[in-house]
């Protein structure tokens, strides 16, 4: 029945049940299960999938190399469907996104996908106050023993660093405003 599901984009839209469901198969066995959901997310019809997947992390549910195995077997949309799953967070980084990165890493859109994930995030305060804590957490990737990790943190330091320029003007301006 959950690789039916698979089959058409109009399961997935009523998905409450189906997701609990989807987790344990690829619990059980999960390079089958994932070959399955990866070539669904790679179809063009698979809007209702995407939203989907992304309220539950079923990335999360197959091993490291089930994935970087399913992504190398599918170039090059398969590394961009997991960049796109993917969600740099924390020090040290999370395994996914940096294999991404080492195995994919000179893929623009496997590289953007990964800095939205890491930029995009609830948060209240000061703007500059955000973008110093995520470069805090950058300034540790640069860290990495990897040339393609720390490449790609330098890009994203960059570009916080600009937007903490833009954000601290924006923050002196409104104070001067009263």
């Amino acid at each position: 029945l959950v690789l039916t599901y698979l089959k058409y984009d109009w399961g997935w839209r009523n998905d409450q049940h189906l997701q609990p469901v989807l987790a344990r198969c690829l619990e059980a066995s999960p390079g089958d299960v994932w070959e399955l959901i990866g070539d669904a997310l790679l179809s063009p019809d698979a809007f209702a999938l995407t939203l989907s997947l992304r309220r539950t992390p079923l990335v999360l549910k197959a091993s490291l190399e089930v994935l970087l195995d399913w992504a190398g077997r599918h170039k090059p949309e398969g590394p961009r469907v997991l960049g796109e799953r993917a969600k740099p967070s924390s020090v040290p980084m999370e395994e996914l996104p940096r294999q991404l990165l080492i195995r994919f890493g000179d893929d623009k859109h496997v590289c953007s996908a990964l800095f939205a994930a890491f930029e995009t995030e609830d948060w209240w305060g000061p703007a500059v106050d955000h973008v110093d804590r995520k470069l805090a957490i950058v300034k540790e990737w640069l860290k990495d023993p990897e040339p393609a990790v720390r490449a790609w943190a330098r890009d994203v330091e960059r570009a916080l660093l600009r937007q903490r320029d833009h954000w601290r003007q924006k923050e002196e301006e409104d104070e001067l405003r009263g």
